[in-house]
């Protein structure tokens, strides 16, 4: 039994799903991208956290071995080499173009942080990494790196 109705409300309604179809694939193919750069982003993130810890101490045991000669300073930058060697090995060489890796070291001032400006304390570092991310699916929305 065919409906006479139902097939004239078909007849009218003709291609009607095509471009709704075609705009929700663009803005799902959109949010996708965006969630796929975000999450490659924060885990580089938490790899550059990791290496500038681990540069800090590597740089805290060297001015703690040395403690008792230098009191907390680093005059012949072992200590900056220390940290400089850590961040390398994880992937951050300090090439000004894809890494900086700045070392603060007393009597130098902090670089950043809610002390910035004042005097960093004997023995005391800061190892600050900053990677310059490619980008994937996101260069629809803009060209260059993310820092």
């Amino acid at each position: 039994m065919r409906l006479p109705f139902l097939s004239r409300c078909f007849r009218c309604r003709r291609g009607g799903v095509t471009p709704l179809a075609v705009l929700s694939l663009a803005l799902l193919l959109g949010v996708v991208a965006v969630a796929v750069d975000c999450g490659t982003l924060m885990e580089e993130r938490r790899h550059v956290q990791a290496t500038a810890d681990a540069a800090a101490l590597a740089a805290a045991a060297d001015l703690f071995t040395n403690y008792a000669s230098n009191q907390g300073a680093d005059p012949s930058n072992t200590a900056q080499n220390s940290a400089l060697a850590i961040a390398a090995a994880n992937g951050f060489n300090n090439d000004g173009v894809q890494s900086v890796v700045t070392v603060s070291i007393s009597p130098q001032n902090y670089q950043d942080g809610p002390n910035v400006g004042s005097a960093l304390p004997a023995g005391y570092v800061e190892v600050i990494v900053q990677y310059n991310a490619g980008r994937t699916f996101s260069n629809v929305f803009g060209s260059g790196t993310v820092p």
